[in-house]
């Protein structure tokens, strides 16, 4: 049963509602810019188990309470993608960088976490000159804290280069919660030696997984050319990753037939295959000379496209229903059927 409870002078907002498949009932409590917070199918009064209702206004994570137990849980998370070409200018970079934020907050309302693309703060070879400054690093770091302050809101920063102390660089993206502390750091870990291309001559690769927990859950980051190993998303998912982020500068490719397909098929079996969001936020542009297509998208655990830019400099924006996304993972229980003592290397 769904019952909606709204004071018009106040800000307080409570949903109800009984789930018999969860062996007790919820209790749903946010705030709300108004009193008209959801609209989709369903009324008060009915059954809307499986209503994929969609929030209005602005407001943070919604969250659960189960009746026996006590536990809580994220309910729905608002996810902007924010599809951006780096330019040459570090300083103009990490600018443009914060003002989409900023843009993007104000349009939107309250957003929960942002996601920018890999490099795009500028190409390792465009700003050798401020990498071998351990500056950079802080600089991301006050911009986008005071941002995530600001805005009330999680920021996972896209990726930069970050002096690895043997001449070359780590591609490092950084995590940033509400409060606008460091939650942590992931260091690319698959470097891109293919189609012509030696990734490994100016980048250092990483040695641990990106995971990291923020209040809306527990979330995975890989970037770009990491797609192309389904082991990474697999891993990140069953550390408990509810969320994958995939920074990227994910280029049409010369050497070969145009890659966008490769794109939009890696990001959406990611995403299927392991039943778990995927926000893929690419660059647009020529930073270094390849063409960088775009087409971010927030793609849901059913692999169904919510959010996409248009072409070009933008901000895509969508929510993701995470009992919805629990729900399907118990109707279809993919992991939990796994036999990995069928699945050794040799």
């Amino acid at each position: 049963m769904l019952k909606l409870k709204s004071d018009p002078t106040s800000t307080e907002f409570e949903e109800c509602w009984s789930n018999e498949g969860y062996g007790g009932s919820y209790s749903l409590a946010a705030h709300a810019a108004s009193t008209t917070m959801y609209h989709g199918a369903g009324s008060a009064g009915k059954d809307t188990r499986g209503t994929h209702w969609r929030r209005v206004s602005g407001r943070p994570p919604v969250t659960a309470v189960h009746s026996q137990t006590g536990a809580v849980f994220v309910k729905t998370v608002r996810i902007a993608a924010i599809q951006m070409g780096a330019t040459k200018d570090f300083g103009r970079n990490l600018d443009r960088a914060a003002g989409l934020v900023d843009e993007a907050a104000e349009s939107w309302g309250q957003v929960d976490v942002f996601c920018l693309p890999e490099y795009c703060y500028g190409l390792p070879a465009s700003v050798a000159g401020e990498t071998r400054s351990p500056s950079l690093k802080e600089r991301i770091l006050d911009q986008m804290a005071s941002r995530a302050v600001k805005h009330g809101t999680n920021i996972i920063t896209g990726s930069f280069p970050e002096p690895a102390g043997d001449g070359r660089c780590y591609n490092t993206t950084l995590v940033i919660d509400r409060q606008g502390n460091f939650v942590g750091q992931y260091r690319k870990t698959h470097l891109f030696d293919a189609l012509d291309s030696q990734e490994s001559k100016t980048v250092a690769q990483g040695d641990e997984l990106g995971i990291f927990d923020l209040d809306f859950g527990r979330i995975g980051i890989m970037v770009c050319y990491e797609l192309r190993f389904p082991e990474i998303a697999r891993t990140l998912v069953l550390r408990g990753a509810e969320i994958i982020f995939v920074p990227s500068a994910f280029p049409f490719g010369a050497a070969l037939p145009p890659r966008t397909d490769h794109w939009d098929i890696l990001t959406a079996s990611a995403a299927i295959s392991n039943l778990a969001c995927v926000v893929a936020v690419n660059q647009f542009g020529e930073p270094g000379g390849e063409k960088l297509f775009g087409r971010s998208a927030i793609i849901d655990a059913w692999g169904t496209r919510l959010a996409q830019p248009p072409a070009g400099e933008g901000v895509a924006v969508g929510e993701v229903d995470l009992s919805y996304q629990r729900r399907l993972r118990e109707r279809l229980p993919v992991l939990s059927h796994r036999r990995p003592e069928l699945y050794p290397p040799d």
